[in-house]
């Protein structure tokens, strides 16, 4: 799990991102991205009811995307927020491919060092 301090949760922070972030898109994400001025990066996850009417499905997208971005943490440059966005291709996705559509998104955008 992402520490708090990793996570963006402020209503404030969204709308900055929504409004001024720069944005990319694969079949099965969005990502809005925005420079923070802090030394570590900032995550936050949306999974809305179009991906699934049910919770636990929905949760359980949201807690892989999690375990993604924990696992890919010691290679992102830091001084970012980071929204991604699900889209409808998510739900047939596995773990494997969530994990290359997060990869090739954050390489991309250049958040992704290694």
């Amino acid at each position: 799990m992402l520490p708090r301090v990793a996570r963006v949760s402020r209503s404030n922070d969204w709308q900055r991102l929504q409004r001024y972030g720069k944005t990319s898109v694969s079949p099965g994400l969005i990502i809005k991205y925005s420079p923070n001025n802090l030394p570590i990066s900032r995550f936050g996850f949306s999974v809305g009811k179009k991906i699934s009417k049910k919770s636990v499905v929905r949760n359980k997208i949201k807690r892989q995307l999690r375990a993604i971005i924990q696992r890919l943490k010691p290679d992102l440059q830091g001084g970012y927020d980071v929204v991604l966005l699900s889209r409808l291709p998510i739900a047939g996705m596995d773990y494997r491919q969530k994990f290359l559509a997060i990869e090739t998104l954050l390489r991309k955008v250049r958040i992704l060092v290694k």
